[in-house]
């Protein structure tokens, strides 16, 4: 089965892509942790605690911690955020 693209030169979707990047590093100041924040901070508002999985006992995909690595940052933007999951107690 043959890709389909909106595009017809491929090229041009990787600089869309690397566009986006740029959009949001200068927009953000491209630390990822103030990305997702911002991302999700909208939710908050209209959250319902029945669904929100408060106070219930956690899983082994709860209890994520974020490591803000500067180095890492700097070479890799997007890459930045490093995930480790907790264990389930």
């Amino acid at each position: 089965m043959p890709v389909l693209c909106a595009s017809s030169d491929p090229a041009q979707l990787r600089s869309a892509r690397e566009d986006i990047k740029e959009l949001l590093k200068t927009t953000f100041c491209h630390p990822i942790l103030e990305i997702v924040a911002l991302s999700g901070a909208h939710t908050l508002g209209r959250a319902r605690p029945e669904r929100s999985g408060w106070g219930k006992p956690e899983t082994k995909y709860t209890g994520i911690s974020i490591e803000y690595d500067p180095k890492t940052i700097a070479a890799e933007p997007f890459v930045a955020a490093k995930y480790s999951y907790g264990e389930t107690k």
